[in-house]
């Protein structure tokens, strides 16, 4: 469990309160500069809050150490800069580092999940965007080890899909469902509300650094909350699975 205590970092986090459980899919949105990824970085103990205290399974993170810490939780930042010609397989088992299993299986199991298996001794400079991005996935996934044995650990998400397209953001958000489901707590930091809306099991609405809403996707995803955080007029709808779309009316430039 991740326990958030009267939170703040520069004037950018204003003292937010918030229980995390483990097993279930959290999306984090908000508008732009609204607070998202610094929140992320706090909850992952990559920031360290000006006032309040984050603690994970009842350990405050100021007293873990980073190997600690990498036991814990994995994280995704938005981008990572690695211009080595190193193999893929390589970059992932950099995930594989602080585990005692066979980092080779888990690496082609990582890899496989998020289909760049047969990418495995490629020169990981020489992929797309997109192609980089689920290679640095399969990296952070293997940080958690066997994924059967993940209960409990935690999975930060720092925009996922950003360089993704439709068919891979989809896959982004049914494993961290998938992982959920093992018992893996999952937050990520999403742009696209419909999307989060199909995958996550609760949704944290920040603006300007406040929680302002926390909730079940059907309770939070409406029109409304196009309105309050975007000014933009839309109607909720109901996808094919009753999921709650947010359907946004066409922007005119005069």
């Amino acid at each position: 469990m991740i326990n958030v205590e009267h939170l703040q970092w520069l004037d950018v986090i204003h003292r937010i309160n918030l229980t995390l459980k483990p097993g279930r899919f959290y999306a984090l949105v908000g508008p732009n500069g609204s607070g998202k990824s610094s929140l992320l970085g706090l909850l992952a103990g990559t920031r360290k809050p000006c006032a309040g205290k984050v603690s994970i399974n009842q350990q405050a993170l100021s007293q873990l150490s980073l190997a600690q810490l990498a036991c814990m939780r994995a994280v995704m930042p938005q981008s990572v800069a690695l211009n080595f010609p190193l193999p893929v397989v390589e970059v992932v088992k950099l995930g594989a580092i602080h585990t005692a299993c066979d980092s080779n299986e888990l690496v082609d199991n990582c890899l496989e999940l998020v289909g760049m298996l047969a990418a495995k001794d490629k020169l990981y400079n020489r992929l797309s965007g997109g192609q980089q991005q689920r290679v640095q996935l399969a990296r952070v996934l293997c940080q958690l080890g066997p994924l059967a044995q993940a209960k409990g650990k935690w999975l930060l998400l720092d925009e996922a899909t950003s360089s993704l397209d439709l068919q891979y953001q989809h896959q982004v958000f049914a494993i961290a469902k998938y992982l959920a489901r093992l018992g893996v707590g999952v937050v990520s930091v999403v742009h696209d509300v419909n999307l989060a809306a199909k995958y996550a099991d609760e949704v944290l609405v920040l603006k300007n650094g406040e929680l302002v809403q926390q909730g079940l996707v059907e309770n939070v995803v409406n029109h409304q909350l196009a309105d309050s955080l975007y000014n933009l007029p839309a109607a909720t709808l109901k996808d094919p699975q009753y999921t709650p779309v947010i359907s946004v009316a066409r922007q005119e430039v005069a």
